[in-house]
């Protein structure tokens, strides 16, 4: 029996851990959507967006779509990504739940393992970055 218990509580951990491993990978194929969405939108404009739409509706410029929609947050719909961009350059920041993940990034603005504040006044937490090829997230 105590084998059993012993094989049950392994697997269960390695069951969870995987549906926060997916959400990790979703986040972070979102923020390469969001890149080259913003990438196509520089190439036609000669400058990053300095907002994006609200999260979950379409950005575009009236003449293309460069996302049908924006992501949000596959664990928490109501969080968003954080963007931040001056037209010249942008930054993108998310939260990785899985704290062994080795794309954590603990740089200043950034939470080490548990999602400290980006610093941006809206109170979103993250730990996990990308940025155009001028700057580091």
């Amino acid at each position: 029996m105590a084998i059993f218990a012993i094989i049950t509580g392994s697997l269960l951990g390695n069951y969870f851990s995987s549906f926060t491993k997916g959400r990790d990978v979703q986040r972070k194929s979102d923020l390469v959507v969001l890149q080259k969405a913003l990438e196509a939108y520089f190439n036609d404009h000669r400058a990053y967006p300095t907002a994006l739409p609200e999260w979950g509706a379409s950005f575009g410029d009236g003449t293309s779509t460069y996302l049908v929609n924006t992501p949000k947050d596959p664990k928490d719909p109501a969080i968003h990504y954080t963007y931040s961009s001056d037209g010249i350059l942008y930054k993108i920041y998310a939260c990785l739940e899985n704290t062994k993940d080795s794309k954590i990034t603990a740089a200043p603005g950034f939470g080490s393992t548990n999602c400290g504040s980006c610093g941006n006044g809206y109170g979103t937490n993250c730990n996990y970055g990308v940025s155009s090829t001028n700057t580091t997230p």
